[in-house]
């Protein structure tokens, strides 16, 4: 074989070698999404209502004293100041929209209460109003801690899951039915409720890694053509 030969051989063989070096490197890489999606609420905010007519507000009952909302790429988690309560007189419930406001057709629900009632539901429609996702599941949220977790059905289909436009929130304690009862919201865009801080859009490192890969190799083999 002449020297010729053996060069372009080895041209050969490095076009082929170096896709596989890339691929072992990104294997290396952790892949880091973006940071999730939160906004927070002072504590000892909780409402005290008599009769639809608000008495007072301060440090009631902790069990439902919001302090946290937070939605990630897979879950939605409530944190309160106290351990959470699946009793017959406590209502959670979490309802985020993906896109526009609360008129908005794409949405999550999640209720926890009385006891009884467990369960999450995504609501996704395309631009025609039709339904494209109606996954609604029960037993799915779970008390962990001072917090309630669920994941979200269908999250795999949200587009933008780290932005939601429209969060509301809300936990309640109600000791008599329409005559004395104990609230706390959380409302994204309230002043009440703090600042939201919104997550970027989950773009990762492995991306990033992959078009400098292309861009070697690429550039390797225009070289290698010259």
């Amino acid at each position: 074989m002449t020297r010729t030969e053996v060069c372009e051989n080895m041209k050969k063989k490095t076009i082929f070698v170096l896709p596989v070096i890339c691929l072992l490197i990104l294997i290396q890489i952790i892949i880091v999404d973006s940071p999730p999606y939160s906004i927070t609420d002072p504590i000892d905010d909780v409402r005290h209502y008599q009769n639809t007519t608000l008495v007072s507000t301060g440090d009631f009952h902790d069990e439902i004293d919001i302090k946290e909302f937070i939605v990630n790429s897979l879950d939605m988690i409530m944190v309160f100041d106290d351990i959470p309560l699946y009793l017959t007189d406590y209502i959670y419930v979490m309802t985020v929209f993906w896109d526009g406001d609360s008129n908005s057709d794409n949405y999550t629900y999640a209720q926890f209460s009385g006891g009884t009632i467990n369960q999450v539901g995504t609501y996704l429609f395309d631009s025609q109003g039709l339904p494209v996702v109606l996954n609604i599941t029960p037993g799915a949220i779970t008390t962990i801690g001072d917090t309630l977790k669920t994941r979200i059905p269908s999250f795999a289909l949200i587009q933008d899951i780290l932005n939601p436009q429209y969060v509301s929130v809300h936990a309640s304690y109600i000791e008599i039915a329409g005559q004395n009862y104990y609230t706390d919201n959380l409302t994204d865009g309230d002043p009440i409720s703090g600042t939201p801080t919104n997550g970027s859009p989950g773009y990762q490192f492995g991306i990033v890694i992959s078009g400098i890969c292309v861009l070697v190799i690429v550039g390797v083999y225009l070289t290698r053509k010259k």
